[in-house]
């Protein structure tokens, strides 16, 4: 088959084919806005709102409000969101001595999105639900430079649309949408300037590399994809595309040295870095990053035998027409094409997994740090799916519809859902918070790490007081402090250490009753998760 045949007509069906395009991209532009705030407010998302704060640095060293005073829902906010009392410079310090790893651009921006528009977990998603809104256009516009054909972009966009991953990310307070936007938007241009080199396109190349730098540090995999793209589609001579592109580069590696000097002088260190316990973790892990962006319906070892067996059997047929659309976009797709999603897909990914592999780690495992190989997966696909529909093969139109209609029942179930998998301890925070929303004035005490009790006090009304107390093991001089009496209808701890519950159970006339208990958790904390604290003067 020649390559210029596999597009030669536009057919009747593909005319109908148009409506359910339309549709699903109206379904997945609804689904990023649906539920917005639903989910639990996790402490990823609490670092977010630290950073924006320019707070991070006073909470995470417990010199405020883990002191053990008494303070209110409204203390807490001040800490979460913009305010006078704080500047951007403070955002950027609190990024370079905490979390160098995230790069400032989505923080300051969402910054200034916090002043404007005010303070609360739907107005901080909605930034990101807009940002990944914007993607649909770049998705298509990307397409259009790779394929030339408006068909592939349509329903490429559809797939990106309605894809769980997307969505998943388009909710949350965190910069890993803005990332798949400038991954987006500095592939378009490359591809521009390499078809059109003149020295405006590639200085719009540079400037949309350095803002995916400083949007993720894991961006640098997407520049070394680029590069190694042009060395291979311009091997036969050293052309002014490849002088250009190393100039550009270059340009932009010394504009983000500033913060790779940040990152050299001071190595972030996080969960990341934390050996698995297995080897067969990996494979694993990688097999669920293949599947995010086209079904999630949060299946583990604890779903049904049913459950798993048909996600298994789902998985399996994913995987391999993943394998043969790379084995049909090398065979009927331009060279340049080709080398350029195959670069997308391999670069980043053999790039963690040598720092993985070389230091222990799961970066590979984490399919939010591999955005370029996803994008490049989601596309390839969409080129199958397209060309096939196109020949009226009534066996890919089934699969296309099919992978379709997984992928959109699967991002309604994430987005309807109040819980998901990713959001770890936090989980049971609907349950903890449904007991104490229940008490007329409650107060909650708390010595467990400080994002925790923040993430909670996001699901708990306003009249709401704490006592939070720095985690024993980051206090030497701990101690218990004094609990208000009378002036509370209920009194609970929230993931007390054993040494908070030892001290308060020794107290005359305390009884300590555990109401909810999670036995496995990520925190490493107690089993103990809500405790209510009874008096003989209550």
């Amino acid at each position: 088959m020649e390559k210029a045949n596999v597009f030669s007509q536009e057919s009747t069906l593909f005319k109908v084919g148009k409506y359910v395009i339309g549709l699903v991209l109206v379904i997945g532009i609804f689904l990023r806005f649906y539920n917005l705030d639903g989910k639990i407010y996790w402490r990823d998302e609490v670092f977010t709102s630290l950073q924006v704060s320019g707070h991070l640095l006073d909470v995470a060293d417990y010199s405020k409000l883990f002191t053990g005073e008494l303070v209110s829902q409204a203390d807490i906010a001040e800490y979460q969101y913009a305010n006078s009392s704080t500047s951007y410079a403070d955002t950027v310090n609190g990024l370079k001595e905490f979390e160098p790893q995230l790069t400032p651009f989505y923080f300051v921006l969402a910054r200034g999105w916090n002043s404007l528009l005010g303070d609360s977990t739907f107005i901080n998603r909605l930034l990101t639900a807009l940002i990944s809104l914007s993607c649909l256009p770049f998705v298509y516009w990307l397409c259009l430079q790779l394929f030339e054909k408006s068909a592939v972009g349509w329903v490429t966009t559809a797939f990106v649309a309605v894809s769980p991953f997307q969505i998943l990310y388009a909710q949350e307070a965190r910069p890993y949408s803005l990332w798949v936007l400038t991954t987006l938007i500095s592939s378009v241009l490359l591809l521009r300037a390499q078809k059109q080199a003149t020295a405006k396109n590639w200085i719009l190349y540079f400037v949309s590399v350095v803002a995916s730098l400083y949007t993720f540090l894991f961006a640098i995999t997407t520049l070394f994809a680029h590069g190694l793209y042009i060395l291979l589609s311009e091997r036969d001579k050293i052309s002014r595309v490849m002088l250009m592109f190393v100039a550009s580069a270059l340009a932009s590696l010394v504009a983000f040295s500033p913060w790779l000097l940040v990152i050299i002088n001071d190595p972030p260190s996080n969960y990341a870095a934390v050996p698995h316990g297995s080897l067969l973790s990996y494979p694993k892990g990688w097999l669920r990053n293949l599947s995010l962006s086209f079904a999630d319906f949060g299946i583990n070892d604890a779903s049904s035998k049913v459950a798993l067996l048909a996600f298994l059997g789902y998985l399996l047929l994913l995987v391999a027409t993943i394998v043969y659309s790379y084995i049909y976009l090398q065979r009927f797709a331009t060279n340049k094409t080709f080398w350029f999603l195959a670069c997308l897909l391999v670069v980043p990914f053999l790039m963690l997994l040598a720092y993985d592999f070389g230091k222990g780690g799961q970066l590979t495992t984490r399919g939010s740090y591999l955005i370029p190989s996803l994008l490049s997966l989601q596309i390839t696909f969409g080129y199958l799916m397209t060309s096939q529909c196109l020949q009226m093969k009534r066996f890919w139109i089934l699969a296309c519809l099919f992978f379709l209609s997984v992928s959109t029942v699967s991002s309604f179930v994430l987005v309807s859902s109040n819980t998901w998998w990713h959001k770890a301890d936090e989980n049971i925070h609907h349950e903890v918070a449904a007991i104490i929303n229940q008490a007329a004035s409650p107060l909650v005490i708390s010595d467990v790490e400080f994002s925790l009790p923040i993430s909670l006090s996001h699901s708990l009304t306003a009249d709401t007081q704490f006592i939070l107390l720095p985690p024993p093991d980051a206090d030497a001089g701990w101690q218990l402090p004094e609990i208000p009496d009378g002036d509370f209808s209920d009194i609970f701890l929230y993931r007390p250490s054993e040494l908070l519950q030892t001290e308060l159970g020794q107290a005359a006339g305390v009884e300590l009753e555990t109401l909810i208990e999670q036995a496995d958790n990520y925190c490493n904390c107690t089993p103990q998760v809500l405790v209510k604290v009874s008096t003989t003067s209550s």
